[in-house]
């Protein structure tokens, strides 16, 4: 049986009175994109309906991008693995581990792609549109994380030699925060993710918990101005940003989220924290770019 995709609407009904006479009230919240639940990936019919999906999806923060897992039943890599366990794997932005589910794989079009980041590579195969199964192991593609996959795919792009080649170095760092007197750690990365569909900037401070009670009040600002990101069609600045004071939570700020690599960037991150113990403020700057 052929599957309905979402219209990119859900629907939420409240009734507001068992009066049968008094009419419900229904809430509509758009988001403008199709996709379905494909067996366990999530299944986005075009490129188009992809890129829409980044465009809202990439605003979120880690607890909004679990809730729409969670709202959209999908099982995605950011539900059913850990932290540490997407970090094994090389993935280090939620957004992405939404988009995918445990085993690395989304459908694009009429593509199933897989993504292996620890090899840095992803695997395209085509499916039969009538049926949505995988064609002859002819069809299948192997693209290297650095490629733009979705355009190569598309043919408007050729593919290249980057299997060999690094563009624009992934990095990931964390600060740990760590005092005889106070049991918290405080982790904060700064990463450029690279998965061939899916390319990010990403800065994330929280607070590793142990007593289950927070001791540490945190936030984090762009550093400078020199912040900025330039990929083959276009460019931007980053910032200037900076987060509301937190504690109990996490916090991160996602500059970037494409689908094409970039050509270069510049990221630099503030990190503040303080102890509630001795009310000393701590600053750790980490910055990443493509020299």
């Amino acid at each position: 049986m052929k599957k309905t995709y979402f219209i990119g609407i859900l629907l939420f009904c409240i009734i507001l009175s068992c009066n049968k006479n008094e009419p419900e009230t229904t809430l509509q919240e758009v988001y403008s994109f199709e996709f379905k639940i494909n067996k366990d990936f999530l299944d986005f019919p075009t490129r188009d309906d992809y890129e829409k999906a980044l465009n809202r999806l990439g605003q979120m923060s880690t607890q909004e991008l679990e809730e729409w897992s969670n709202t959209v039943g999908f099982k995605s890599m950011q539900i059913t693995l850990t932290e540490s366990e997407r970090e094994s794997l090389g993935i280090y932005d939620d957004l992405l581990a939404t988009l995918i589910n445990s085993k690395g794989q989304i459908k694009i079009g009429d593509y199933i792609l897989n993504l292996d980041a620890i090899e840095e590579k992803v695997y395209a195969n085509q499916i039969d549109k009538n049926n949505s199964e995988i064609l002859s192991s002819k069809s299948s593609k192997t693209f290297s994380i650095n490629d733009n996959v979705l355009d190569i795919l598309e043919g408007n792009e050729e593919e290249t030699i980057s299997l060999r080649s690094s563009y624009c170095d992934k990095s990931k760092i964390s600060w740990n925060l760590d005092f005889n007197s106070l049991p918290n750690k405080i982790h904060a990365k700064v990463v450029y993710q690279k998965a061939g569909f899916l390319n990010s900037l990403q800065s994330k401070i929280e607070e590793e918990f142990f007593s289950g009670d927070s001791n540490w009040r945190m936030f984090l600002k762009t550093n400078g101005t020199n912040n900025f990101w330039i990929n083959k069609i276009t460019n931007g600045n980053i910032g200037p940003y900076e987060s509301t004071i937190f504690n109990k939570a996490n916090k991160s700020y996602r500059p970037y989220y494409s689908s094409r690599r970039l050509k270069d960037y510049n990221f630099s991150i503030e990190f503040w924290a303080q102890s509630e113990t001795d009310n000393i403020l701590r600053k750790k700057t980490i910055t990443i770019n493509c020299n």
